[in-house]
């Protein structure tokens, strides 16, 4: 039941002001390799190159040396080290939002909830103060981080409120059904998958999600249709095989059951959210025979 996420590091790997470092054509042919580097995810290669800019000693473009480097602590995963470089970079400039919202995301990766709402709500202040065009994306970023500590209508009021500067953005509409189902509200999660499938067929977790509404709904034909039709766009999909299993153990059906577990498994679905399901399926399969 993925959803897809809009985490967005909105300034990631940009060269902000490109044509101001002509002053210093070793800044700009270290700032080019960097950002070829992180467009190929070789992020440590672009930390590296990032440094060797820094160490020129050109102050006054530490800002975006700082934050891109940040980004790309945070591509890796090491968003401490991310935050320690968007603090530096707020050193340079307390009035841009991007470092804001970079920091914002990172401290939502590590839990750091507070922290994160009291950045992203910064880079809301900032935009509206500027009349910025990045609201929606900002309003997004608040609502997923509630979503992902929990405070479900909290995050569905943001992602309204992004959904007022980008009417018909498709992850903020799948992340709204997503919380609808997280709150066990399955009506209105399907209400808006239903018009999300309409609207764009080709995104399998959609579909997946319907077939997942449809088996709590205990209408198990619908629920299997969905997701396999979710299996047809994406045979790779985890969470279609979590949701089989689940479909064919409320059938009864254990041996088919505990083999889309096992295929689930085989794809590493426990890396990801709700692995209290993978458990009950686990639990079943692994119940002696009668």
């Amino acid at each position: 039941m993925i959803n897809l996420f809009k985490w967005l590091f909105i300034a990631l790997f940009s060269i902000l002001n490109l044509t101001s470092f002509a002053q210093d054509d070793q800044v700009i042919e270290l700032f080019r390799q960097a950002k070829e580097y992180s467009e190929n995810e070789n992020y440590l290669k672009a930390i590296k190159t990032y440094q060797k800019a820094l160490d020129l000693n050109v102050g006054k473009y530490n800002y975006a040396l700082y934050l891109n480097m940040g980004c790309c602590y945070a591509a890796l995963a090491e968003h401490h080290l991310a935050i320690e470089h968007f603090d530096m970079a707020l050193l340079h400039n307390v009035d841009d939002y991007e470092a804001f919202t970079c920091r914002g995301n990172s401290n939502t990766f590590l839990g750091h909830y507070e922290k994160a709402i009291k950045d992203h709500k910064e880079a809301i202040r900032i935009l509206e103060n500027q009349a910025g065009e990045d609201l929606d994306i900002a309003y997004y970023n608040l609502g997923d981080c509630f979503r992902r500590w929990g405070k479900f209508d909290s995050a569905i009021v943001y992602y309204e409120e992004s959904l007022e500067y980008e009417h018909k953005d498709v992850s903020t509409r799948m992340n709204i059904a997503f919380t609808y189902i997280e709150m066990q509200r399955y009506q209105l999660a399907e209400a808006h998958l239903l018009e999300l499938i309409e609207e764009v067929p080709e995104i399998s977790n959609n579909h997946n999600n319907l077939g997942f509404v449809y088996l709590q709904l205990g209408d198990l034909e619908k629920a299997e249709k969905y997701v396999l039709d979710a299996q047809k766009i994406e045979p790779e999909n985890s969470w279609v095989y979590r949701n089989l299993g689940l479909i064919h153990k409320a059938k009864g059906e254990k041996k088919q059951a505990c083999k889309q577990l096992d295929k689930a498994l085989k794809l590493e679905f426990v890396k990801y959210w709700g692995t209290d399901y993978i458990q009950e399926l686990l639990d079943y399969c692994n119940q002696p025979a009668e």
